[in-house]
């Protein structure tokens, strides 16, 4: 019994140590390239801002922008942004 309770605690350790946070963090805020946004398709399509989308070995890569049609009705889209924490920025994706 005091085998399996221990093998029980060591699996919870190993599973809760691996759960860190998901964020790739950098020391400088990258710059966003600079690009010409195409005309829209239709009056019901919307622009989403490009977004910086981040991997644990190449730090971040920048995604273009698209349009889209909303997902509901007028709901709209809040882009995403740089948010500074202890060790540096790390990007928050928009969301509708």
């Amino acid at each position: 019994m005091k085998k399996l309770i221990y093998l029980c605690s060591i699996l919870v350790v190993i599973i809760f140590s691996s759960c860190g946070p998901t964020a790739v963090v950098v020391r400088q805020q990258p710059v966003a390239p600079v690009y010409a946004i195409p005309l829209a398709p239709s009056r019901a399509h919307v622009w989403v801002e490009g977004a910086w989308v981040g991997s644990r070995r190449n730090g971040y890569s920048y995604r273009k922008g698209y349009y889209t049609i909303p997902p509901r009705g007028r709901s709209y889209y809040t882009p995403g942004r740089w948010v500074k924490g202890r060790n540096g920025y790390y990007w928050q994706n928009g969301r509708w």
